[in-house]
């Protein structure tokens, strides 16, 4: 194929949308691919047995793929000189110490405290950084390696008897998105239909003795 002619002129600078997405099911659409990404890219979350490799990977992509993105969002959003809103995908993982995932639980952990500081970095500018905490999610990429029995047992051990939904997750999303609420910074938005409670909230009991 033969190359273009350059012209000398200079490309156009993509500019970033500071609104919020044209519809929810766009929100809900990027969360899936990123759900399916991270199912194919980072078939284990690292345990400290794993080769270091795979360990590394797990961390370029869950950290230093939102590092990369937040980066280069930020200076984007600071020349256009308009205030807007971030917001970074976390996981209860930030603050659960899951064995067998100690990359992963490693590098969201990093995610937001880099979010935080994004956050007191960048208040100058009017630009917010919040962090959603998304549960166990039923998604495409849960699919691929989940038959719908395991995914419903699974479900069966969540306090609220099920797994979340992408579309709960891009409310939540759009919710810390949302220009009403712009006095939010550097918070987390928990939404995990409460896998995070202790061990026995699946119970339905006050305490482990009930």
């Amino acid at each position: 194929m033969p190359h273009e002619r350059s012209t000398g002129a200079a490309k156009p600078e993509p500019k970033v949308q500071n609104s919020l997405p044209h519809s929810k099911q766009e929100v809900i659409h990027e969360q899936e691919k990123s759900s399916d990404s991270h199912n194919s890219i980072c078939l284990g979350f690292g345990s400290f047995r794993d080769g270091f490799d795979g360990f590394r990977r797990t961390g370029d992509v869950t950290m230093w793929g939102a590092f990369h993105l937040l980066r280069s969002t930020a200076q984007q959003m600071i020349k256009q000189g308009t205030p807007g809103a971030i917001v970074l995908v976390s996981s209860p993982h930030a603050f659960i110490p899951a064995p067998r995932s100690m990359a992963y639980n490693m590098s969201k952990a990093a995610l937001e405290h880099m979010g935080k500081t994004a956050a007191i970095e960048l208040a100058e500018h009017r630009i917010r950084v919040n962090m959603i905490q998304p549960g166990w999610t039923d998604t495409p990429g849960e699919r691929k390696f989940a038959s719908e029995e395991t995914l419903q047992r699974a479900g069966a051990k969540v306090p609220l008897g099920r797994l979340g939904t992408a579309e709960e997750m891009a409310d939540a999303i759009l919710f810390l998105a949302d220009p009403r609420h712009e006095y939010m910074t550097g918070a987390n938005l928990l939404v995990d239909g409460g896998i995070s409670l202790p061990w026995w909230a699946n119970r339905g009991s006050a305490a482990p003795g009930d």
